[in-house]
């Protein structure tokens, strides 16, 4: 899903079911939407990538070669050569003899890498860990209870592959959680050029420990994600999950890197003021104007820093107590710009107030990202010749913007005669508004009675262009449009952002208010009920009291 600045939601799609990585790619020269979706598999998948453009149509899938599944912890695509990267999951037979507990003939989940042509979706590279580094510098413990390693079926995930990236040279820089390191993969022969971190790191750290005191260092990464290269291929950046258990704490890391010289020396070190910590998951991406965004990933939070590591802000979707359950997860959060101009129509609703009976309107736009304002527009009947009222023009709110349409005047017809409160309140307001009439002047808004009963709104952008339009949608009865009944004014409605936030809210306090009273009074009712059913309980039981008598000395012997 994408949310605006406010956390509010802008775009989602229930056709997928299990999508993962969602990004902001380049794509034959404009920014797409791209992602994995498919069947998880225990921490593996088995899917498809997705290419979508500013109007969410899919304009290319991409699937794995060479007979195998595209898994969901990767789809990285390149815009300089049109290819994509895209990491790959699979069970092989191999010798676990030099795990603890492992076989001879045991079985893995290998992991992999390809690098596909956009154009012709041919394999260009094809890279099999198992290939090209030994099983047992792996972290990852066999089950042996569970028979782990003995099985296809029950395959032991020694490498578990989880971020790609490619260098200006043509080599790979991959991670690998469950080996605690993060290699350089070279992009003719597959052999591994360097490795930082895990058993067999071959980096010398050069950080002053002081400037960093208790961190550790980028050769001690542990169950790590998302590493990426910046800075022409000199410094990395990684998000270090840096345990398996809530006692540890999550960070972000920025270094530099010296291949030939085979040194790193910590540039930040970014860690959320609540010390949150993501078991699995996590993502690490530095935006335009140099801040650190970090997703905690199975932890549902994410955080931006600034450049030298002052927090701004922490953001959770999910409740602190269930991080790390499964209950909420974001495997990567991103921070981009994006323009969705969906072809397809706002949508609303019209819903009468349970309470007031007031129309209330709500509209909306899904994945609609350049609507500033709503213009609400009525008309009496079906036909096409029906005079087309303005409403008012509103400010957009949120995913939903909501109004009632009373405050613009729109009202239930009524048969009868106005009640004598209802004519005294028409002449104040009638009264008020005669003597605040720059006040009550809009421009937008028709003037005079009008039946009306069909209503839509219109989409405005900044500057007030028509970005689209919703269907007529039918209120179901006759309403009456009429001025003098508006609650809200020219100004008002200017600043309508300022209120209609709360109008939501308003509602359900009203509500609630109700619902309190209307208890108090049925328990005040009841309060003679009460006393009879106490006295008659009182009278029935007073008839069984015995009076104490103290036990006499014989009894007490008889006893």
């Amino acid at each position: 899903m994408i949310l605006d600045p406010q956390g509010a939601l802008v775009w989602t799609d229930t056709q997928f079911k299990e999508p993962f990585n969602l990004d902001i790619r380049e794509y034959k020269g404009e920014p797409h939407l791209t992602f994995w979706d498919g069947k998880k598999l225990g921490a593996s998948g088995n899917g498809i990538n997705y290419i979508l453009n500013s109007s969410y149509h899919i304009v290319k899938v991409v699937k794995a070669g060479n007979g195998l599944e595209a898994d969901l912890h990767e789809f990285n695509l390149l815009s300089s050569s049109n290819t994509a990267l895209l990491d790959t999951y699979f069970t092989r037979e191999a010798d676990l003899s030099k795990i603890d507990g492992g076989s001879k003939d045991g079985w893995v989940w290998d992991s992999g890498f390809q690098e596909i042509d956009l154009e012709t979706d041919t394999v260009l590279f094809d890279w099999r860990a198992l290939d090209h580094i030994d099983v047992e510098k792996t972290y990852a413990k066999l089950d042996i209870a569970n028979d782990d390693g003995k099985k296809a079926s029950n395959a032991f995930d020694w490498f578990h592959i989880n971020s790609i990236d490619k260098d200006g040279q043509g080599n790979y820089l991959i991670s690998s959680r469950h080996l605690h390191a993060l290699f350089c993969i070279n992009g003719v022969t597959g052999n591994v050029m360097w490795q930082l971190g895990g058993k067999g790191n071959m980096f010398r750290d050069l950080t002053d420990s002081s400037a960093y005191p208790g961190k550790p260092s980028p050769t001690e990464i542990k169950w790590q994600h998302h590493a990426r290269w910046h800075d022409n291929d000199t410094s990395i950046t990684v998000f270090n999950n840096n345990g398996e258990t809530a006692t540890a704490t999550s960070i972000g890391m920025w270094f530099d890197i010296d291949p030939v010289a085979r040194t790193v020396r910590t540039r930040g070190v970014y860690t959320s003021p609540s010390n949150a910590f993501g078991q699995f998951q996590g993502s690490m991406s530095v935006l335009p104007n140099s801040h650190v965004l970090l997703g905690f990933g199975s932890a549902a939070q994410s955080s931006e820093f600034t450049a030298d590591g002052t927090p701004i802000c922490d953001i959770r979707f999910g409740p602190r107590k269930e991080f790390n359950t499964g209950s909420a997860e974001n495997y990567r959060a991103i921070r981009g710009h994006w323009v969705g101009r969906p072809d397809t129509n706002p949508d609303v609703v019209l819903e009468p107030d349970v309470i007031s009976q007031n129309m209330w309107m709500y509209m909306s736009w899904m994945g609609a990202t350049e609507v500033r304002n709503w213009r609400l527009e009525a008309k009496s009947g079906e036909g096409a010749e029906e005079a087309v009222l303005v409403l008012a023009t509103i400010p957009k709110e949120g995913f939903e913007t909501t109004i009632d349409l009373s405050c613009l005047g729109v009202i239930a017809a009524t048969s009868g005669q106005h009640s004598q409160a209802q004519v005294r309140a028409m002449s104040k307001r009638s009264a008020h508004q005669s003597a605040n009439k720059h006040l009550h002047q809009n421009p937008t808004r028709n003037q005079g009675q009008h039946s009306v009963k069909f209503f839509r709104a219109v989409a405005l952008d900044a500057n007030n262009t028509v970005l689209g339009t919703s269907t007529w949608v039918d209120a179901g009865d006759q309403l009456t449009l009429d001025p003098s009944a508006s609650s809200i004014s020219a100004s008002l409605l200017s600043s309508y952002s300022d209120s209609s936030t709360t109008a939501t809210a308003n509602k359900l306090k009203q509500a609630a208010f109700v619902t309190v009273a209307a208890v108090i009074l049925i328990l005040i009712g009841l309060l003679p009920v009460f006393w009879f059913v106490v006295s008659w309980v009182r009278k029935r039981n007073s008839d069984k009291i015995v009076a104490y008598e103290p036990v006499s000395e014989t009894d007490k012997t008889d006893a």
